[in-house]
This record gives C-alpha cells, sequence and structure tokens, in this order.
C-alpha cells in the first residue's frame, strides 16, 4: 500500500493537468469562434428621433458597396461655416443612446451623423472590421455624393471602437477636416489582452483596428481625448496613439473622467475649441 500511494498521487497529478489543460483549450478555442459576439454588442431597435431628443435630424438609408442597405440619423449644418461630424460609436448598445451627443453639437451648429453599423439597430449584416470600414465609406460617400459636400466640411469622430474606423476613414478620404478619437487604443489585440490577460488574447483577434500603425499616416489635424480613469480603454493606449500623430494635434487630459463620461467633464467644449483652430479654407 506505501509503494501504490505514490503512483496513485502521480497518476491523479497527470490527470488533473491533462483536465486543465483540455479546458483551457476549450475556453481558448470557444473565446476564439465567438469573439465577434464578445466584440460586438448591439442594440437591436432603430431609434424614433423624437423620442432620443434629436427629433431635427431624419432617417437615412444608405447602400453599402458590398449591398447592404443601412439606416442612419442625419441632420445638416445650421450655420454654413459648420462641417458636419460623422460619429461613429462604440461597440455596445446603438445610435439610440447617443441623441445627447447629437443634440449637443447640432445646438452649436454642427451638422451630425450618426452613422449605424451593419448588424446594429436592425441594420441587415454581422460586425466586423472590414464590414464597419464598408459601412463609413458608405455614409462618407452618401454625404459627398447626395448632399454635395466636400472632404474638408466633413469631421470624423470616432469613440472607442470606433476611433479605429475614423482612423482608417481618414486615411481613405486624406483632405477631411480633422479628426477626433475618443478614447482611442493602439490595437484592439491589446485591449483584448488587457482584459483576457489569463488567455493569448493578443494572438486570437481578428479584427484588430490597428490604430498605432495608422494613425502616423493621417494628414488631418487630430485631437484625443481620453479620461486617466478609463478602465475600458486604459489611459496609456491614448497616450500611446498621441504620441505617433504626425499631423497638428492636441491632447484634451481628463484627470477625473473615466470611459463613458468624459462630456461630463468638458469634452464639447474641448472639441469645439479645436474645430474652430482648424476650420475648413
Amino acid at each position: 500500500m506505501l509503494s501504490i500511494t505514490p503512483r496513485l498521487r502521480k497518476i491523479n497529478g497527470k490527470r488533473m493537468i491533462t483536465t486543465f489543460l483540455i479546458a483551457y483549450v476549450s475556453v481558448m478555442v470557444a473565446t476564439y469562434l465567438n469573439q465577434r459576439n464578445l466584440m460586438y454588442v448591439p442594440y437591436q431597435v432603430f431609434p424614433n428621433p423624437a423620442l432620443i431628443g434629436v427629433g431635427d435630424m431624419q432617417e437615412i438609408r444608405v447602400t453599402t458597396a458590398d449591398n447592404l442597405t443601412l439606416r442612419a440619423l442625419y441632420g445638416a449644418p445650421a450655420l454654413s461655416d459648420q462641417p458636419v461630424i460623422v460619429h461613429f460609436h462604440g461597440n455596445g448598445g446603438s445610435i439610440a443612446i447617443r441623441g445627447n451627443r447629437a443634440r449637443y453639437y447640432i445646438d452649436h451648429g454642427y451638422g451630425y451623423m450618426l452613422a449605424e453599423y451593419r448588424g446594429y439597430a436592425s441594420n441587415p449584416g454581422k460586425p466586423s472590421e472590414q464590414g464597419l470600414y464598408e459601412d463609413a465609406r458608405g455614409y462618407i460617400n452618401w454625404l459627398l455624393q447626395q448632399e454635395g459636400m466636400q472632404q474638408n466640411q466633413i469631421v470624423l469622430y470616432g469613440e472607442s471602437l470606433g476611433t479605429g474606423i475614423a482612423t482608417q476613414m481618414a486615411l481613405e478620404f486624406p483632405a477631411i477636416q480633422a479628426v477626433v478619437l475618443e478614447a482611442p487604443y493602439t490595437t484592439m489585440q491589446a485591449v483584448a489582452q488587457t482584459h483576457m490577460f489569463w488567455l493569448p488574447a493578443y494572438w486570437l483577434v481578428r479584427d484588430r483596428y490597428n490604430n498605432i500603425d495608422k494613425i502616423a499616416q493621417v494628414q488631418a489635424p487630430v485631437l484625443v481625448l481620453h479620461g486617466q480613469k478609463d478602465r475600458v480603454v486604459p489611459f496609456r493606449h491614448g497616450n500611446a496613439v498621441f504620441q505617433k500623430v504626425k499631423s497638428p494635434k492636441r491632447f484634451e487630459i481628463f484627470s477625473e473622467a473615466n470611459h463613458i463620461n468624459l462630456y461630463n467633464h468638458g469634452a464639447g467644449d474641448k472639441v469645439r475649441d479645436f474645430l474652430a483652430a482648424h476650420r475648413a479654407d
């Protein structure tokens, strides 16, 4: 009996290690296969503009290059010298919870587009990095072709996930007036690794939104907004992105703000000041 016990312990130890490894690999595989369900968390009801405080905005329909017809909300500038701000929102919810943001800028004379993605707010399709780029191209081209706007009358505003979309569009439409990045990340891989530190998340992410490499190529002026208490996209990400910007730039740091409350700390005024300093010629 004394000679068998160590052997049994060894066998049990191997079984525990094997069970752990199987469980770990299973979690890793499940995370990889379901990553887009984890990354994109949409609301599915398209909002009534009046009910979200923007009754003066209208529903528009835009057809993408891959033949999806998407709905969004748009309000033209009340003042002729103000640009249209195209808002690419974060990964959660939909444009239905961004009415207050649009209201702020509309009340100051700006045009505003709450761009909605495929798979969000009852729009067809499923979200992905390349798909959201197609959506953004469709909205910008709608402004250029249907509204007769020039690129330098457009401001691209990215919020969290949307900063990756705004940065990509700034490369494709280099003559835009300005880019505003609220809580930008270096790459989505790096954010995933921060929140899923027990997995090799960096290597599992397919939709990478590589801001850190792209931002140096952006020609338009860039404003970065970031809260130092942000626990979703840590402040170091915004700082790293800002350091890479080579065009005219400004970094507005909010020492008491987190990921979602920058506008409670005066972010709107900072954006307006920046856009006033970089008006189209």
